[in-house]
């Protein structure tokens, strides 16, 4: 007698799901974070900061979750996101996301990390996206 598969009813969580999000792929899970993030309290920030963070650092993201997470840490981010933002500064493909990240987050390491940054890059579109968020965090009145 075969064996039967055991099938779960068990709701998916969308922010495992978000791990494999793809570009032009199904984002519906994708939606239900985005939600949570924008409808969230302030004290309810960091906690999603940290799963924002989550997602950035787990070596099985793909490059459209980075992307989702950094356009996400615009509105959740503080000052725990900005090491894992870091790195990706040096990345050709996520460096904007990063920096999108970055330039409204009101921790002072945010425009410590950039400016590090537009020291350590070599000159090209990187470093000169680097001066854009920092002349935008400038006009914002962020340090």
């Amino acid at each position: 007698m075969p064996a039967e598969s055991k099938k779960t009813n068990a709701p998916t969580d969308p922010w495992v799901e978000t791990l494999r999000l793809t570009h032009g792929g199904d984002r519906s899970f994708a939606h239900l974070v985005e939600t949570q993030v924008l409808a969230a309290a302030p004290a309810a920030l960091p906690a999603l900061e940290t799963k924002l963070v989550a997602i950035l650092e787990a070596p099985e993201a793909t490059e459209a979750a980075r992307e989702f997470a950094c356009r996400l840490l615009a509105t959740a981010g503080g000052a725990a996101c900005v090491p894992a933002l870091v790195p990706l500064l040096r990345n050709p493909r996520l460096s904007h996301y990063a920096r999108l990240a970055l330039e409204p987050n009101p921790a002072p390491a945010a425009g410590d990390a950039l400016r590090v940054a537009a020291q350590a890059l070599p000159a090209g579109v990187l470093r000169k996206g680097v001066f854009g968020s920092l002349a935008a965090r400038a006009a914002h009145g962020l340090p």
